[in-house]
């Protein structure tokens, strides 16, 4: 747990340098609009600006959840290549970044050849792996 508590103080400081979370001036009743969200069990808060694209990203994960990755044309699909993660912003901030960026978490390509992502178990382990793919950008 030592780690753990040392890696949560060193992703605070992160945050707090980063500007995506508690806005100066911001407190703990909510004030300067900041918002709580959950991620992967870790409450955040998130600056509006943050937020927002936080929204934007469930609604592109939900999408995508929805869809047929067999349907997706690979003109339609996001090199990912292309995505570029900070990797001095704080985890949640890559993750909105990442899926935000890749538009499909599920289906994306590498030049000319088309990736699907799928996993044969329950969602808990693709959220995991998907976590841990996300930690190490």
């Amino acid at each position: 747990m030592v780690g753990n508590k040392k890696y949560k103080i060193n992703s605070l400081k992160a945050s707090l340098r980063s500007g995506a979370f508690l806005p100066k001036g911001g407190d703990e009743n909510g004030k300067m609009g900041y918002r709580k969200v959950v991620i992967n069990g870790e409450e955040y808060k998130l600056t509006p600006k943050w937020y927002k694209e936080y929204l934007s990203a469930i609604e592109l994960w939900k999408k995508a959840k929805e869809t047929d990755t067999k349907d997706i044309d690979i003109s339609e699909l996001v090199d990912i290549r292309d995505v570029k993660i900070d990797k001095n912003k704080p985890y949640p901030i890559r993750i909105i970044s990442y899926i935000n960026q890749i538009k499909h978490p599920y289906c994306f390509r590498v030049g000319d050849v088309k990736v699907r992502v799928s996993h044969a178990g329950k969602d808990d382990l693709l959220n995991d792996s998907f976590t841990a793919l996300i930690s190490s950008m």
